[in-house]
């Protein structure tokens, strides 16, 4: 998968699902899940959002929020400087690593107000049991993490 596009094509099913799910369960209107590092990739999105997002300019965007704050279990929320893909505001939770790269799960909204403590605590505890060898990239069959 390149940092262009997230390549929906036979996605991974708990990635997938994950995505699915946040923007369900939490003030949320997309779910991102995201591997940094020099080559940063995209490794599913919520299916409801048909944008073209790159994994590297979401990562400059969020070296440059501002509001900042951080909660329990790793969360972290702010604001974008300037609108990316429409979206202002917002929450990441790293669940792991692969390859020695962070791996984060990232939620979006448009609103200009921050994610409100209560989704960020609920955003912890969703992801709390969550490790990224379970985030697999498209095409990469379950097996092979046995």
């Amino acid at each position: 998968m390149s940092d262009n596009k997230a390549d929906k094509n036979g996605p991974d099913v708990s990635g997938s699902a994950l995505c699915h799910l946040l923007p369900q369960l939490l003030p949320c209107e997309a779910a991102v899940i995201l591997e940094t590092g020099s080559a940063p990739t995209i490794l599913c999105f919520s299916t409801d959002h048909e944008k073209a997002f790159t994994a590297s300019s979401l990562i400059d965007a969020l070296k440059l929020s501002t509001a900042r704050l951080s909660a329990e279990g790793g969360v972290e929320a702010g604001l974008f400087p300037e609108p990316i893909y429409g979206f202002r505001s917002w929450a990441s939770k790293p669940i792991g690593s692969k390859d020695g790269h962070k791996v984060l799960v990232l939620c979006l909204n448009s609103s200009t107000e921050p994610f409100p403590s209560p989704a960020l605590t609920r955003l912890a505890t969703l992801t709390a049991n969550i490790s990224s060898p379970e985030i697999r990239k498209k095409n990469q069959p379950y097996w092979t993490d046995i």
